[in-house]
């Protein structure tokens, strides 16, 4: 779980080490996916503007676009997933534990559109080459019934920005293909 923009942008260095093979110093990564988001724009103590996301994802973006440059690493970036509408948030106001009635912490996937927007500008103003998985588009048109939807059955958890076990497997798939892809093209 790379956790939010600000954490990735702390880590970022920790995350590319790894141990050296038997036959090179360094560790020379063939694909690097990479996204950041609902933990960014979720009404709690991770909250950070859009602004600040976009800083931080230009400066995750910068440093991996200098691993690209150098090792001819690919770059994947995928798009937010969207959050269903429920039909209470408890935000402002008491905190809703009861995640059955209510999505906690809440987000609205107004915020997520948002944010995807401002990541796909970023990433398009980096001078790297950065592929796009939009998985955005892949749950709510393909899997969940289209923007603004309430539930997602089989899928996404109720109430929830996580999914079920099959539906982990379909975004697994559609991640799974477009690393493949992208290693293909290296």
């Amino acid at each position: 779980n790379a956790n939010s923009a600000s954490w990735g942008a702390r880590e970022l260095d920790c995350w590319l080490q790894a141990a050296p093979s038997a036959t090179s110093d360094a560790q020379v990564w063939d694909v690097i996916s990479f996204n950041f988001g609902l933990h960014d724009l979720a009404y709690d103590t991770e909250r950070i503007s859009v602004e600040q996301y976009s800083s931080l994802l230009a400066n995750v973006t910068a440093r991996l676009g200098d691993v690209q440059a150098r090792d001819g690493t690919r770059l994947l970036y995928v798009t937010t997933t969207p959050v269903p509408t429920v039909p209470r948030y408890e935000w402002p106001g008491d905190d809703c534990t009861n995640v059955s009635a209510c999505l906690n912490p809440p987000r609205f996937d107004a915020d997520v559109a948002l944010y995807n927007e401002a990541a796909l500008g970023v990433l398009a103003a980096s001078g790297a080459e950065v592929a796009t998985l939009d998985l955005y588009g892949y749950v709510a048109d393909e899997l969940c019934g289209g923007a603004g939807y309430a539930s997602c059955d089989g899928v996404q958890l109720a109430n929830n920005v996580h999914f079920t076990e099959a539906g982990d497997a379909r975004l697994a798939a559609k991640v799974s293909a477009a690393v493949l892809a992208a290693a293909r093209a290296r």
